[in-house]
Protein backbone atom coordinates (compact mmCIF):
# COMPACT_ATOMS: atom_id res chain seq x y z
CA UNK A 1 0.00 0.00 0.00
CA UNK A 2 2.78 2.41 0.92
CA UNK A 3 4.63 1.56 -2.31
CA UNK A 4 1.51 2.28 -4.35
CA UNK A 5 1.01 5.61 -2.59
CA UNK A 6 4.70 6.47 -3.12
CA UNK A 7 4.47 5.66 -6.83
CA UNK A 8 1.31 7.75 -7.16
CA UNK A 9 2.94 10.70 -5.40
CA UNK A 10 6.08 10.41 -7.55
CA UNK A 11 3.93 10.34 -10.69
CA UNK A 12 2.03 13.41 -9.53
CA UNK A 13 5.30 15.23 -8.77
CA UNK A 14 6.60 14.41 -12.26
CA UNK A 15 3.39 15.71 -13.85
CA UNK A 16 3.43 18.92 -11.80
CA UNK A 17 7.12 19.47 -12.54
CA UNK A 18 6.56 18.93 -16.27
CA UNK A 19 3.61 21.33 -16.26
CA UNK A 20 5.64 24.01 -14.45
CA UNK A 21 8.55 23.56 -16.85
CA UNK A 22 6.18 23.93 -19.81
CA UNK A 23 4.76 27.12 -18.30
CA UNK A 24 8.22 28.69 -18.06
CA UNK A 25 9.51 27.12 -21.28
CA UNK A 26 6.83 28.62 -23.52
CA UNK A 27 7.76 32.31 -22.92
CA UNK A 28 11.47 31.46 -22.94
CA UNK A 29 11.19 29.65 -26.26
CA UNK A 30 9.14 32.55 -27.62
CA UNK A 31 11.88 34.96 -26.50
CA UNK A 32 14.57 32.85 -28.15
CA UNK A 33 12.54 32.62 -31.38
CA UNK A 34 12.01 36.39 -31.36
CA UNK A 35 15.74 36.93 -30.87
CA UNK A 36 16.50 34.51 -33.71
CA UNK A 37 14.06 36.35 -36.00
CA UNK A 38 15.70 39.67 -35.09
CA UNK A 39 19.13 38.18 -35.75
CA UNK A 40 17.94 36.77 -39.08
CA UNK A 41 16.55 40.13 -40.17
CA UNK A 42 19.73 41.90 -39.10
CA UNK A 43 21.87 39.46 -41.07
CA UNK A 44 19.50 39.83 -44.01
CA UNK A 45 19.86 43.63 -43.79
CA UNK A 46 23.64 43.28 -43.67
CA UNK A 47 23.67 40.97 -46.69
CA UNK A 48 21.35 43.34 -48.55
CA UNK A 49 23.65 46.27 -47.78
CA UNK A 50 26.66 44.31 -48.99
CA UNK A 51 24.75 43.33 -52.11
CA UNK A 52 23.83 46.98 -52.68
CA UNK A 53 27.49 48.00 -52.45
CA UNK A 54 28.44 45.36 -55.00
CA UNK A 55 25.57 46.39 -57.27
CA UNK A 56 26.63 50.05 -57.06
CA UNK A 57 30.19 49.09 -57.91
CA UNK A 58 29.00 47.03 -60.87
CA UNK A 59 26.66 49.82 -61.93
CA UNK A 60 29.54 52.31 -61.85
CA UNK A 61 31.62 50.08 -64.09
CA UNK A 62 28.67 49.77 -66.46
CA UNK A 63 28.27 53.57 -66.52
CA UNK A 64 31.97 54.07 -67.27
CA UNK A 65 31.82 51.53 -70.08
CA UNK A 66 28.61 53.05 -71.52
CA UNK A 67 30.19 56.52 -71.44
CA UNK A 68 33.30 55.30 -73.26
CA UNK A 69 31.28 53.41 -75.86
CA UNK A 70 28.97 56.40 -76.49
CA UNK A 71 31.94 58.70 -77.06
CA UNK A 72 33.50 56.14 -79.36
CA UNK A 73 30.18 55.75 -81.17
CA UNK A 74 29.84 59.49 -81.77
CA UNK A 75 33.37 59.88 -83.03
CA UNK A 76 33.03 56.77 -85.19
CA UNK A 77 30.04 58.18 -87.03
CA UNK A 78 31.89 61.45 -87.46
CA UNK A 79 35.12 59.87 -88.72
CA UNK A 80 33.56 57.34 -91.09
CA UNK A 81 32.47 60.16 -93.43
CA UNK A 82 36.13 60.38 -94.71
CA UNK A 83 35.93 64.18 -94.98
CA UNK A 84 39.44 65.68 -94.58
CA UNK A 85 38.31 68.58 -92.36
CA UNK A 86 36.47 66.15 -90.11
CA UNK A 87 39.20 63.50 -90.07
CA UNK A 88 41.73 66.02 -88.79
CA UNK A 89 39.63 66.36 -85.61
CA UNK A 90 37.89 63.00 -85.34
CA UNK A 91 40.67 60.50 -86.04
CA UNK A 92 42.94 61.31 -83.06
CA UNK A 93 39.90 61.73 -80.81
CA UNK A 94 38.57 58.37 -81.98
CA UNK A 95 41.87 56.68 -81.16
CA UNK A 96 41.80 58.23 -77.66
CA UNK A 97 38.17 57.17 -77.19
CA UNK A 98 39.00 53.61 -78.20
CA UNK A 99 41.83 53.49 -75.66
CA UNK A 100 39.42 54.78 -72.98
CA UNK A 101 36.96 52.07 -73.99
CA UNK A 102 39.67 49.41 -73.73
CA UNK A 103 40.58 50.70 -70.25
CA UNK A 104 36.92 50.64 -69.24
CA UNK A 105 36.75 46.99 -70.33
CA UNK A 106 39.83 46.17 -68.24
CA UNK A 107 38.25 47.85 -65.20
CA UNK A 108 34.88 46.14 -65.74
CA UNK A 109 35.73 43.04 -63.72
CA UNK A 110 32.47 42.88 -61.73
CA UNK A 111 29.93 43.24 -64.53
CA UNK A 112 27.57 40.29 -64.88
CA UNK A 113 24.99 40.14 -67.64
CA UNK A 114 22.70 37.67 -69.26
CA UNK A 115 23.59 36.59 -72.80
CA UNK A 116 22.33 38.95 -75.52
CA UNK A 117 22.55 39.30 -79.31
CA UNK A 118 24.48 41.99 -81.17
CA UNK A 119 24.30 41.86 -84.97
CA UNK A 120 23.29 38.20 -84.72
CA UNK A 121 26.20 37.29 -82.43
CA UNK A 122 25.40 35.78 -79.00
CA UNK A 123 27.47 37.52 -76.31
CA UNK A 124 27.96 35.58 -73.06
CA UNK A 125 31.15 37.08 -71.54
CA UNK A 126 32.94 40.40 -71.33
CA UNK A 127 35.84 38.94 -73.31
CA UNK A 128 33.45 37.94 -76.07
CA UNK A 129 31.97 41.45 -76.12
CA UNK A 130 35.42 43.02 -76.27
CA UNK A 131 36.44 40.72 -79.13
CA UNK A 132 33.27 41.67 -81.03
CA UNK A 133 34.06 45.39 -80.62
CA UNK A 134 37.61 44.80 -81.93
CA UNK A 135 36.21 43.10 -85.03
CA UNK A 136 33.72 45.95 -85.47
CA UNK A 137 36.52 48.51 -85.34
CA UNK A 138 38.36 46.72 -88.13
CA UNK A 139 35.28 46.78 -90.36
CA UNK A 140 34.54 50.33 -89.30
CA UNK A 141 37.91 51.54 -90.55
CA UNK A 142 37.34 50.01 -93.99
CA UNK A 143 33.80 49.50 -95.15
CA UNK A 144 31.17 50.01 -92.40
CA UNK A 145 28.39 52.58 -92.76
CA UNK A 146 28.10 55.25 -90.04
CA UNK A 147 24.50 54.50 -89.10
CA UNK A 148 25.28 50.78 -88.76
CA UNK A 149 28.16 51.67 -86.47
CA UNK A 150 25.91 53.83 -84.27
CA UNK A 151 23.30 51.06 -84.14
CA UNK A 152 26.00 48.57 -83.15
CA UNK A 153 27.16 50.69 -80.22
CA UNK A 154 23.59 51.56 -79.23
CA UNK A 155 22.62 47.89 -78.98
CA UNK A 156 25.60 47.23 -76.72
CA UNK A 157 25.04 50.25 -74.45
CA UNK A 158 21.32 49.44 -74.19
CA UNK A 159 22.05 45.88 -73.03
CA UNK A 160 24.75 47.06 -70.62
CA UNK A 161 22.43 49.71 -69.21
CA UNK A 162 19.70 47.09 -68.75
CA UNK A 163 22.19 44.88 -66.90
CA UNK A 164 23.21 47.72 -64.58
CA UNK A 165 19.60 48.61 -63.83
CA UNK A 166 18.74 44.95 -63.21
CA UNK A 167 21.54 44.54 -60.66
CA UNK A 168 20.62 47.67 -58.71
CA UNK A 169 16.94 46.68 -58.73
CA UNK A 170 17.79 43.28 -57.27
CA UNK A 171 19.93 44.82 -54.52
CA UNK A 172 17.83 47.87 -53.66
CA UNK A 173 17.15 48.11 -49.92
CA UNK A 174 14.59 50.18 -48.07
CA UNK A 175 16.98 52.94 -46.98
CA UNK A 176 18.60 53.74 -50.33
CA UNK A 177 16.17 52.51 -52.97
CA UNK A 178 15.12 56.06 -54.06
CA UNK A 179 18.79 56.87 -54.63
CA UNK A 180 19.26 53.62 -56.53
CA UNK A 181 16.32 54.47 -58.78
CA UNK A 182 17.72 57.97 -59.35
CA UNK A 183 21.08 56.40 -60.20
CA UNK A 184 19.42 54.10 -62.75
CA UNK A 185 17.58 57.05 -64.30
CA UNK A 186 20.87 58.94 -64.68
CA UNK A 187 22.40 55.88 -66.34
CA UNK A 188 19.52 55.96 -68.83
CA UNK A 189 20.19 59.67 -69.38
CA UNK A 190 23.84 58.90 -70.18
CA UNK A 191 22.78 56.28 -72.70
CA UNK A 192 20.22 58.50 -74.45
CA UNK A 193 22.48 61.56 -74.41
CA UNK A 194 25.20 59.37 -75.89
CA UNK A 195 22.82 58.31 -78.64
CA UNK A 196 21.90 61.97 -79.16
CA UNK A 197 25.63 62.76 -79.42
CA UNK A 198 26.23 60.00 -81.98
CA UNK A 199 23.28 60.85 -84.24
CA UNK A 200 24.10 64.56 -83.98
CA UNK A 201 27.65 63.84 -85.09
CA UNK A 202 26.16 61.85 -87.98
CA UNK A 203 24.02 64.88 -88.89
CA UNK A 204 27.02 67.18 -89.11
CA UNK A 205 29.01 64.56 -91.01
CA UNK A 206 26.24 63.87 -93.56
CA UNK A 207 24.69 67.38 -93.64
CA UNK A 208 21.17 65.93 -93.19
CA UNK A 209 19.49 62.93 -91.48
CA UNK A 210 17.33 60.26 -92.99
CA UNK A 211 13.73 60.20 -91.60
CA UNK A 212 14.36 57.06 -89.53
CA UNK A 213 17.54 58.53 -88.06
CA UNK A 214 15.75 61.82 -87.32
CA UNK A 215 13.02 59.92 -85.44
CA UNK A 216 15.73 58.06 -83.57
CA UNK A 217 17.37 61.34 -82.59
CA UNK A 218 14.05 62.82 -81.50
CA UNK A 219 13.30 59.83 -79.27
CA UNK A 220 16.78 59.74 -77.72
CA UNK A 221 16.72 63.49 -77.00
CA UNK A 222 13.24 63.47 -75.46
CA UNK A 223 13.82 60.34 -73.40
CA UNK A 224 17.08 61.71 -72.04
CA UNK A 225 15.22 64.78 -70.77
CA UNK A 226 12.38 62.64 -69.39
CA UNK A 227 14.67 60.37 -67.36
CA UNK A 228 16.64 63.36 -66.06
CA UNK A 229 13.40 64.89 -64.75
CA UNK A 230 12.51 61.49 -63.26
CA UNK A 231 15.85 61.37 -61.43
CA UNK A 232 15.02 64.79 -59.91
CA UNK A 233 11.92 63.27 -58.33
CA UNK A 234 13.74 60.40 -56.60
CA UNK A 235 16.66 62.43 -55.22
CA UNK A 236 16.01 66.07 -54.42
CA UNK A 237 19.71 67.06 -54.47
CA UNK A 238 20.26 66.06 -58.10
CA UNK A 239 19.05 69.42 -59.58
CA UNK A 240 21.49 71.33 -57.38
CA UNK A 241 24.40 69.02 -58.24
CA UNK A 242 23.45 69.04 -61.92
CA UNK A 243 23.44 72.86 -62.07
CA UNK A 244 26.73 72.94 -60.17
CA UNK A 245 28.47 70.70 -62.70
CA UNK A 246 26.99 72.66 -65.61
CA UNK A 247 28.99 75.61 -64.31
CA UNK A 248 32.08 73.50 -63.63
CA UNK A 249 32.16 72.03 -67.15
CA UNK A 250 31.02 75.36 -68.68
CA UNK A 251 28.28 73.73 -70.73
CA UNK A 252 26.59 76.14 -73.15
CA UNK A 253 23.01 74.91 -72.83
CA UNK A 254 21.61 77.61 -75.07
CA UNK A 255 23.95 76.55 -77.87
CA UNK A 256 22.97 72.90 -77.36
CA UNK A 257 19.26 73.74 -77.50
CA UNK A 258 19.78 75.81 -80.66
CA UNK A 259 21.66 72.99 -82.34
CA UNK A 260 18.99 70.48 -81.27
CA UNK A 261 16.33 72.68 -82.86
CA UNK A 262 18.37 72.82 -86.09
CA UNK A 263 18.81 69.03 -86.11
CA UNK A 264 15.11 68.49 -85.42
CA UNK A 265 14.29 70.82 -88.33
CA UNK A 266 16.64 68.59 -90.37
CA UNK A 267 17.74 71.37 -92.71
CA UNK A 268 20.73 70.73 -94.96
CA UNK A 269 23.35 72.28 -92.71
CA UNK A 270 26.07 72.16 -95.37
CA UNK A 271 24.00 74.21 -97.80
CA UNK A 272 22.93 76.59 -95.05
CA UNK A 273 26.35 77.44 -93.53
CA UNK A 274 28.91 75.67 -95.71
CA UNK A 275 31.17 72.69 -95.09
CA UNK A 276 33.73 74.46 -92.96
CA UNK A 277 31.12 75.91 -90.60
CA UNK A 278 29.37 72.55 -90.51
CA UNK A 279 32.60 70.83 -89.43
CA UNK A 280 33.17 73.50 -86.77
CA UNK A 281 29.64 73.10 -85.49
CA UNK A 282 30.11 69.33 -85.43
CA UNK A 283 33.19 69.75 -83.27
CA UNK A 284 31.31 72.14 -80.97
CA UNK A 285 28.44 69.66 -80.80
CA UNK A 286 30.86 66.92 -79.81
CA UNK A 287 32.43 68.98 -77.04
CA UNK A 288 29.10 70.33 -75.76
CA UNK A 289 27.35 66.94 -75.70
CA UNK A 290 30.43 65.25 -74.24
CA UNK A 291 30.51 67.88 -71.50
CA UNK A 292 26.77 67.41 -70.94
CA UNK A 293 27.31 63.66 -70.58
CA UNK A 294 30.19 64.40 -68.19
CA UNK A 295 27.82 66.59 -66.15
CA UNK A 296 25.33 63.72 -65.89
CA UNK A 297 28.11 61.29 -64.99
CA UNK A 298 29.51 63.65 -62.35
CA UNK A 299 26.03 64.05 -60.88
CA UNK A 300 25.66 60.30 -60.93
CA UNK A 301 29.03 59.84 -59.19
CA UNK A 302 27.88 62.13 -56.38
CA UNK A 303 24.70 60.09 -56.10
CA UNK A 304 26.75 56.90 -55.98
CA UNK A 305 28.88 58.39 -53.18
CA UNK A 306 25.77 59.11 -51.15
CA UNK A 307 24.48 55.59 -51.84
CA UNK A 308 27.82 54.12 -50.84
CA UNK A 309 27.99 56.16 -47.64
CA UNK A 310 24.46 55.31 -46.57
CA UNK A 311 24.87 51.67 -47.50
CA UNK A 312 28.17 51.54 -45.61
CA UNK A 313 26.41 53.01 -42.58
CA UNK A 314 23.65 50.43 -42.88
CA UNK A 315 26.25 47.69 -43.28
CA UNK A 316 28.25 48.91 -40.27
CA UNK A 317 25.12 49.24 -38.18
CA UNK A 318 24.04 45.80 -39.29
CA UNK A 319 27.41 44.36 -38.26
CA UNK A 320 27.16 45.87 -34.79
CA UNK A 321 23.52 44.89 -34.52
CA UNK A 322 24.35 41.36 -35.63
CA UNK A 323 27.11 41.13 -33.05
CA UNK A 324 24.82 42.47 -30.33
CA UNK A 325 22.05 40.11 -31.41
CA UNK A 326 24.43 37.14 -31.29
CA UNK A 327 25.71 38.14 -27.85
CA UNK A 328 22.18 38.87 -26.67
CA UNK A 329 20.90 35.58 -28.04
CA UNK A 330 23.70 33.67 -26.31
CA UNK A 331 23.00 35.52 -23.06
CA UNK A 332 19.28 34.82 -23.41
CA UNK A 333 19.96 31.14 -24.04
CA UNK A 334 22.34 30.93 -21.08
CA UNK A 335 19.96 32.85 -18.82
CA UNK A 336 16.98 30.85 -20.02
CA UNK A 337 18.67 27.52 -19.42
CA UNK A 338 20.08 28.74 -16.10
CA UNK A 339 16.71 30.04 -14.97
CA UNK A 340 15.04 26.91 -16.27
CA UNK A 341 17.45 24.68 -14.35
CA UNK A 342 17.08 26.79 -11.20
CA UNK A 343 13.32 26.86 -11.56
CA UNK A 344 13.20 23.11 -12.16
CA UNK A 345 15.33 22.45 -9.09
CA UNK A 346 13.33 24.80 -6.88
CA UNK A 347 10.07 23.47 -8.28
CA UNK A 348 11.21 19.93 -7.60
CA UNK A 349 12.14 20.84 -4.03
CA UNK A 350 8.85 22.64 -3.52
CA UNK A 351 6.89 19.75 -4.97
CA UNK A 352 8.79 17.29 -2.78
CA UNK A 353 7.97 19.39 0.28
CA UNK A 354 4.36 19.67 -0.82
CA UNK A 355 4.24 15.92 -1.39
CA UNK A 356 5.71 15.24 2.06
CA UNK A 357 3.26 17.67 3.59
CA UNK A 358 0.45 16.01 1.63
CA UNK A 359 1.52 12.63 2.95
CA UNK A 360 1.59 13.93 6.51
CA UNK A 361 -1.73 15.65 5.99
CA UNK A 362 -3.24 12.47 4.57
CA UNK A 363 -1.90 10.49 7.50
CA UNK A 364 -3.13 13.08 10.01
CA UNK A 365 -6.50 13.22 8.27
CA UNK A 366 -6.80 9.45 8.46
CA UNK A 367 -5.82 9.53 12.12
CA UNK A 368 -8.30 12.32 12.78
CA UNK A 369 -11.03 10.41 10.98
CA UNK A 370 -10.18 7.33 13.02
CA UNK A 371 -10.23 9.27 16.27
CA UNK A 372 -13.51 10.89 15.34
CA UNK A 373 -14.98 7.48 14.68
CA UNK A 374 -13.70 6.28 18.04
CA UNK A 375 -15.09 9.36 19.76
CA UNK A 376 -18.37 8.86 17.95
CA UNK A 377 -18.47 5.22 18.97
CA UNK A 378 -17.64 6.14 22.56
CA UNK A 379 -20.34 8.79 22.57
CA UNK A 380 -22.84 6.28 21.24
CA UNK A 381 -21.77 3.94 24.02
CA UNK A 382 -22.79 6.56 26.55
CA UNK A 383 -25.80 8.11 24.81
CA UNK A 384 -28.41 7.01 22.31
CA UNK A 385 -27.59 8.00 18.72
CA UNK A 386 -30.58 10.34 18.45
CA UNK A 387 -29.59 12.13 21.66
CA UNK A 388 -25.93 12.35 20.60
CA UNK A 389 -26.96 13.68 17.19
CA UNK A 390 -28.98 16.53 18.74
CA UNK A 391 -26.30 17.37 21.29
CA UNK A 392 -23.56 17.49 18.62
CA UNK A 393 -25.56 20.10 16.74
CA UNK A 394 -26.25 22.18 19.81
CA UNK A 395 -29.93 21.26 20.00
CA UNK A 396 -31.91 20.72 23.18
CA UNK A 397 -32.86 17.17 24.11
CA UNK A 398 -36.47 17.19 25.30
CA UNK A 399 -37.63 14.79 28.01
CA UNK A 400 -39.62 11.85 26.62
CA UNK A 401 -42.12 9.40 28.13
CA UNK A 402 -42.32 5.78 26.95
CA UNK A 403 -45.40 3.75 27.88
CA UNK A 404 -43.70 0.42 27.40
CA UNK A 405 -40.14 -0.92 26.93
CA UNK A 406 -38.28 -4.22 27.29
CA UNK A 407 -35.09 -4.45 29.32
CA UNK A 408 -32.49 -7.19 29.06
CA UNK A 409 -30.04 -8.04 31.86
CA UNK A 410 -27.39 -10.74 31.76
CA UNK A 411 -24.37 -11.79 33.74
CA UNK A 412 -21.91 -14.70 33.75
CA UNK A 413 -22.70 -17.62 36.00
CA UNK A 414 -19.85 -18.20 38.44
CA UNK A 415 -18.04 -15.03 37.47
CA UNK A 416 -16.81 -14.53 41.07
CA UNK A 417 -15.07 -17.91 41.06
CA UNK A 418 -13.63 -17.26 37.60
CA UNK A 419 -12.29 -13.87 38.76
CA UNK A 420 -10.68 -15.43 41.79
CA UNK A 421 -8.88 -18.01 39.67
CA UNK A 422 -7.54 -15.62 37.00
CA UNK A 423 -5.34 -12.57 36.95
CA UNK A 424 -6.91 -9.12 36.54
CA UNK A 425 -5.52 -8.75 32.98
CA UNK A 426 -6.95 -12.11 31.98
CA UNK A 427 -10.36 -11.06 33.34
CA UNK A 428 -10.15 -7.75 31.44
CA UNK A 429 -9.18 -9.62 28.28
CA UNK A 430 -12.06 -12.05 28.81
CA UNK A 431 -14.69 -9.33 29.28
CA UNK A 432 -13.33 -7.23 26.39
CA UNK A 433 -13.42 -10.16 23.98
CA UNK A 434 -16.89 -11.19 25.14
CA UNK A 435 -18.39 -7.70 24.91
CA UNK A 436 -16.93 -7.17 21.45
CA UNK A 437 -18.81 -10.31 20.45
CA UNK A 438 -22.00 -9.05 22.17
CA UNK A 439 -21.74 -5.57 20.61
CA UNK A 440 -21.38 -7.05 17.14
CA UNK A 441 -24.39 -9.27 17.72
CA UNK A 442 -26.82 -6.66 19.10
CA UNK A 443 -26.08 -4.33 16.15
CA UNK A 444 -28.29 -6.66 14.11
CA UNK A 445 -31.33 -5.82 16.25
CA UNK A 446 -33.32 -2.72 17.04
CA UNK A 447 -31.96 -2.41 20.58
CA UNK A 448 -29.79 0.00 22.53
CA UNK A 449 -26.99 -1.03 24.90
CA UNK A 450 -27.37 0.93 28.11
CA UNK A 451 -24.26 -0.07 30.05
CA UNK A 452 -21.87 -2.80 31.16
CA UNK A 453 -20.80 -3.09 34.78
CA UNK A 454 -18.39 -5.91 35.41
CA UNK A 455 -19.96 -9.02 33.93
CA UNK A 456 -23.44 -7.39 33.84
CA UNK A 457 -24.71 -6.46 30.37
CA UNK A 458 -27.84 -4.25 30.04
CA UNK A 459 -29.78 -3.72 26.81
CA UNK A 460 -33.12 -2.00 26.22
CA UNK A 461 -35.51 -1.97 23.27
CA UNK A 462 -38.38 0.44 22.69
CA UNK A 463 -36.28 3.42 23.76
CA UNK A 464 -35.13 5.94 22.68
CA UNK A 465 -37.24 5.03 19.60
CA UNK A 466 -40.66 3.70 20.52
CA UNK A 467 -42.09 0.75 18.57
CA UNK A 468 -44.36 -2.24 19.40
CA UNK A 469 -42.02 -5.20 18.72
CA UNK A 470 -39.45 -4.35 21.40
CA UNK A 471 -40.04 -7.58 23.33
CA UNK A 472 -39.62 -9.60 20.12
CA UNK A 473 -36.31 -7.85 19.35
CA UNK A 474 -34.96 -8.45 22.87
CA UNK A 475 -35.94 -12.11 22.94
CA UNK A 476 -34.41 -12.85 19.54
CA UNK A 477 -31.29 -11.01 20.61
CA UNK A 478 -31.10 -13.04 23.84
CA UNK A 479 -31.35 -16.34 21.96
CA UNK A 480 -28.66 -15.18 19.54
CA UNK A 481 -26.36 -14.23 22.44
CA UNK A 482 -26.85 -17.68 23.97
CA UNK A 483 -25.85 -19.29 20.68
CA UNK A 484 -22.76 -17.06 20.44
CA UNK A 485 -21.65 -17.85 24.01
CA UNK A 486 -22.02 -21.58 23.36
CA UNK A 487 -19.16 -21.39 20.83
CA UNK A 488 -17.18 -18.70 22.62
CA UNK A 489 -13.62 -19.62 23.60
CA UNK A 490 -12.23 -17.95 26.70
CA UNK A 491 -8.78 -16.40 26.15
CA UNK A 492 -6.04 -18.09 28.20
CA UNK A 493 -8.43 -21.01 28.83
CA UNK A 494 -9.98 -22.33 25.58
CA UNK A 495 -11.56 -25.35 27.30
CA UNK A 496 -13.67 -23.24 29.67
CA UNK A 497 -17.34 -22.87 28.80
CA UNK A 498 -19.30 -19.79 29.88
CA UNK A 499 -22.93 -19.76 30.95
CA UNK A 500 -25.16 -16.69 30.79
CA UNK A 501 -27.88 -15.79 33.26
CA UNK A 502 -30.45 -13.67 31.41
CA UNK A 503 -33.37 -11.66 32.73
CA UNK A 504 -35.95 -9.86 30.60
CA UNK A 505 -38.78 -7.61 31.78
CA UNK A 506 -41.42 -5.58 29.98
CA UNK A 507 -43.45 -3.28 32.25
CA UNK A 508 -43.72 0.11 33.91
CA UNK A 509 -42.88 -1.11 37.45
CA UNK A 510 -40.28 -0.17 40.08
CA UNK A 511 -38.68 -2.87 42.28
CA UNK A 512 -38.41 -1.84 45.99
CA UNK A 513 -37.28 -3.65 49.13
CA UNK A 514 -39.32 -4.56 52.23
CA UNK A 515 -37.80 -1.72 54.19
CA UNK A 516 -38.90 0.77 51.57
CA UNK A 517 -42.45 -0.62 51.67
CA UNK A 518 -42.61 -0.27 55.51
CA UNK A 519 -41.32 3.30 55.30
CA UNK A 520 -43.95 4.24 52.73
CA UNK A 521 -46.77 2.85 54.87
CA UNK A 522 -45.76 5.14 57.73
CA UNK A 523 -46.43 8.23 55.65
CA UNK A 524 -49.80 9.86 55.10
CA UNK A 525 -49.30 9.73 51.33
CA UNK A 526 -48.88 5.98 51.15
CA UNK A 527 -52.28 5.64 49.49
CA UNK A 528 -50.75 7.18 46.32
CA UNK A 529 -48.56 4.09 45.79
CA UNK A 530 -49.63 0.60 44.73
CA UNK A 531 -47.23 -2.00 46.06
CA UNK A 532 -47.42 -5.68 44.95
CA UNK A 533 -45.42 -8.47 46.52
CA UNK A 534 -43.08 -10.08 44.03
CA UNK A 535 -42.03 -13.05 46.07
CA UNK A 536 -38.57 -14.45 46.75
CA UNK A 537 -35.70 -13.25 44.52
CA UNK A 538 -32.18 -14.73 44.51
CA UNK A 539 -29.52 -12.04 44.47
CA UNK A 540 -25.91 -13.08 43.81
CA UNK A 541 -26.87 -16.64 44.74
CA UNK A 542 -26.08 -16.25 48.46
CA UNK A 543 -28.82 -13.80 49.51
CA UNK A 544 -32.62 -14.27 49.52
CA UNK A 545 -34.80 -11.16 49.35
Amino acid sequence: MRAAVSDAVSHRISKDLARNLILIAVPLVALIILSCVTLYRTIESFQLAEGTLKAVQENSQVAALVEALQKESGLSGFAIRRIPEIEIFATPKLGLARRETDEAFRQATDIRFDPFLVNGTNITTMDGLFQLIQEHRMREDTELDAILSIQFYTEITTELRRTGILRTTEASSGGVWPLMVANDQLLRVVNFYGTTLSIGMLYYASCQLQPDNLLWFRRAQSRGGYFLDSAYVYYEEIPERYDFYLDVYQVDQESIEDEIDIILDNVNICEMVGYDETSRRGVDWYYNLTSLVDVVLATRRDTVKVITQRTAQISSLSKWTTALCVVGLLLIIVICFGCGAWFARESYRSLIQIALYARKLTKRTAELRFQRKRAQALLHEMLPKSVAYRLQRGLNVPAEHFDMATIYFSDIVGFTDISAARSPMEIVDLLNTLYILFDGTIDQYNVYKVETIGDAYMVVSGVPESFEDHAYEICNMALDLLRQVRFFKVPHCPDMKLTLRIGINTALKIHISDATKVALERTESSIRFKVVCRGSVVVKVTVIM
